[in-house]
């Protein structure tokens, strides 16, 4: 398969987030569907056979996660947003942890898929360490992150 990029794998991808935000299983298995015909990703093609069983796909992630040295950083970001979508919150970090283009981790953890990682104590660290919170601090915080003390903050 070709990997192509532009706005057809922008869009597919992201009816595929909203499609994992909302639970919709069926729109999950019909957007990853669709995204797998503009771009190849081994993990995704994992997942989409395990669906149905958590359990089994939880693994295969923490397989994939554990084996991700030299792969692509989407690899990796792929990996957090199915964490995400399967409740495991600390493996979503711990994948998000290992991208470092930030536009990339900007552009998933404001998406509803992300919002029970987002009130996770390993989240605040992570934002720590990725300078967002100093920025925050430095400029404004956003909607989702407000300071609740110094140096603390919350976020929804």
């Amino acid at each position: 398969m070709t990997l192509r990029s532009g706005p057809q794998v922008g869009l597919r991808a992201a009816d595929l987030f909203a499609a994992m935000s909302a639970r919709d299983r069926a729109r999950v298995q019909e957007s990853l569907a669709s995204l797998n015909e503009v771009v190849e990703r081994p993990i995704n093609a994992k997942i989409a056979a395990l669906l149905d069983d958590p359990a089994a796909a939880r693994a295969e992630l923490r397989h994939a996660l554990d084996n991700s040295a030299g792969e692509p950083e989407f690899t990796v970001f792929t990996i957090a947003t199915w964490a995400a979508y399967y409740d495991d919150s600390a493996m979503a970090i711990e994948a998000l942890r290992g991208v470092q283009n930030r536009r990339l981790i900007g552009g998933l953890i404001w998406t509803p898929l992300m919002r029970d990682v987002r009130r996770t104590p390993a989240f605040k660290g992570l934002m720590s360490e990725a300078g967002f919170v100093a920025y925050w601090r430095e400029s404004h915080w956003n909607e989702f992150c407000q300071p609740v003390g110094d140096p603390d903050f919350a976020c929804k």
